[in-house]
């Protein structure tokens, strides 16, 4: 593209009318529009609110952020993977609502219906009629991530407000939009590092592009905004001591051991979604018409999963027409949150990494000729909002109440958890609690202290001085009660496919649990409670002699 196609785009009162911005006498009427969306997306959210989604992120996130209320510093005092913005945003939530499951609800919904009113903005801002479409797409097939609080949910919010900034800077050329673009930025690196980054990156060559005059100006105001947020992050950090835990967990440790654990085949999850939906409708009629009801609930994660081959095909076909000053923003930070998310490129990563390209491709099909465009356009839809009204009946299914210290929660299980339901009965609100290695949330249910720097361990994730460090802490603590699912190692390699079990020697934590605790509650195999052995029961080595090499038997 040449540097005079780019600056073809249209000034900021044309774009108005492409728009169909309102004059002053009907901006009620827009207003209405937004308010009509949001009201959508609070009752479309509202049967999920109440349910637990049992998944092991949501519990570290919810942990990490009643430890920062206690006053802990994220790294220094608790290691986990995600950004610190996620562990501050909850905790701003908690601290003004109270440490509830109720103020947790209250931050997914802020955070989804600002996503969503954010989504039809900038829908909106490229002028085509049908602008809630996006929405339908996108909406349904990212329902699992709206029942729990993510560091992809927050940091898609972070980063549409950014992109939104920075058009509006394109808009007006108003140097402070493009100051709070580079801030938005920063603040999304916070979140989920790569999005940040990516994004700005996106920002700066499209600050190239479109600036000939005062353009060196424009790359510092960008840089400003980008450098004062990481700046203050890195800053804080030295005056707390934990600079160097900050940059090791979110930079040194992913790239050496997160990585390659999590990698998983493109689309992994919708085999999943399909068979559910086959066994769901199994009941409705011959297995033909089964299996025609989830090829349909099916589509759109077929049409989320197929986003790139799509666009690159619109892209060649209409080259000349779609690759202008008003879509270029959405190509390149499209192309850069879905890559910030395909680090792990399972089927609800690449639905979170998708919300721009989400809006632009249904928006350049709107603009192609040809008898199919739209057919193709009104099934997919079609399919997509089937898919919206069954998860919300999944939501209002998920009636059985059970109590915990933050709150009555809601789910689909036939009878309350036994082991939350033990625990709350046994271990005392403020006691120290072990939970291995993957079931985080039972910290938040429970208001137990986690004695470890560890929400979750996992082999081939967390390296062995790690283990190590967590075994010592148990045993300087003397934890009373462990939380040990031990059918962690048959489900892992489902979600993390290179996953194994080490061989017994080099096993670390099973050995200890084996030789000082044992199961008062719960199902061998299964998850249960583990209660510690008296100190004559235990007969075992100190964690200062423990060692892998050396492994304490059973």
């Amino acid at each position: 593209m040449t540097r005079d196609a780019v600056q073809s785009e249209p000034k900021a009162d044309q774009l108005s009318s492409r728009m169909g911005r309102p004059s002053a006498p009907s901006q009620m009427h827009v207003w209405v529009r937004y308010l009509l969306v949001a009201l959508c997306s609070v009752l479309y959210l509202l049967p999920f609110l109440r349910v637990l989604s049992w998944q092991g992120d949501e519990g570290t996130l919810l942990t990490g952020a009643v430890r920062v209320l206690e006053g802990q510093v994220p790294y220094r005092d608790f290691f986990e993977v995600m950004g610190p913005g996620t562990f501050y945003w909850l905790a701003a939530f908690l601290k003004i609502f109270g440490t509830t499951w109720a103020a947790t609800r209250i931050c997914m919904l802020v955070t989804a219906t600002a996503t969503t009113l954010l989504m039809f903005h900038l829908s909106r801002r490229l002028g085509a009629a049908k602008t809630v479409l996006p929405l339908i797409l996108f909406i349904p097939a990212s329902y699992e991530f709206w029942t729990m609080n993510t560091h992809h949910t927050a940091s898609t919010l972070f980063g549409l407000l950014s992109f939104t900034a920075f058009l509006r800077w394109m808009d007006t050329r108003n140097a402070a939009m493009l100051f709070l673009a580079g801030a938005g930025a920063g603040i999304t690196t916070l979140f989920l590092q790569p999005k940040g980054v990516l994004l700005c990156l996106a920002f700066f060559v499209l600050v190239f592009l479109n600036c000939r005059e005062k353009r060196m100006r424009a790359v510092l105001w960008l840089s400003g905004g980008y450098a004062m947020v990481l700046t203050s992050i890195v800053v804080l950090y030295a005056l707390s001591g934990g600079l160097h835990d900050l940059l090791y967990a979110n930079v040194v440790w992913p790239l050496t051991n997160y990585s390659d654990i999590n990698n998983v085949p493109y689309g992994q999850g919708f085999h999943d979604y399909w068979k559910m939906f086959s066994g769901s409708f199994a009941l409705v009629g011959p297995p033909v018409a089964a299996k025609l009801i989830a090829a349909g609930f099916s589509l759109p994660f077929v049409a989320i999963a197929g986003l790139p081959v799509a666009l690159a095909a619109l892209g060649f076909f209409g080259r000349r027409q779609f690759f202008g000053g008003l879509f270029l923003p959405y190509w390149l930070v499209g192309a850069a949150l879905w890559l910030a998310e395909v680090h792990r490129k399972d089927l609800p990563h690449l639905v979170f990494g998708s919300p721009v390209l989400v809006i632009l491709a249904v928006h350049l099909c709107q603009r192609m000729s040809g008898r199919w465009v739209a057919p193709l356009l009104g099934l997919v839809t079609t399919c997509a909002a089937m898919l919206g009204m069954s998860n919300t009946l999944v939501g209002l299914l998920s009636s059985h109440a059970q109590y915990s210290r933050r709150g009555v929660v809601y789910s689909s299980l036939a009878e309350p958890d036994p082991t939350l339901s033990f625990t709350n009965q046994h271990v005392r609100a403020g006691e120290q609690l072990f939970v291995y290695p993957y079931s985080p949330q039972y910290y938040f249910f429970t208001a137990t202290q986690n004695p470890t720097r560890y929400s979750i361990l996992m082999y081939y994730m967390n390296t062995e001085g790690q283990f190590q460090d967590a075994v010592k802490s148990l045993e300087r603590g003397r934890v009373r009660y462990v939380i040990w699912d031990q059918s962690f190692a048959r489900f892992a390699p489902h979600f993390f496919p290179k996953y194994h079990v080490p061989p017994p020697d080099q096993l670390i934590m099973e050995p200890y649990l084996q030789s000082h605790y044992r199961r008062v509650s719960g199902k061998d195999g299964g998850v249960g409670v583990f209660e510690r052995n008296n100190d004559a029961e235990a007969g075992a080595s100190s964690a200062a002699e423990f060692h892998p090499s050396n492994p304490i038997k059973p």
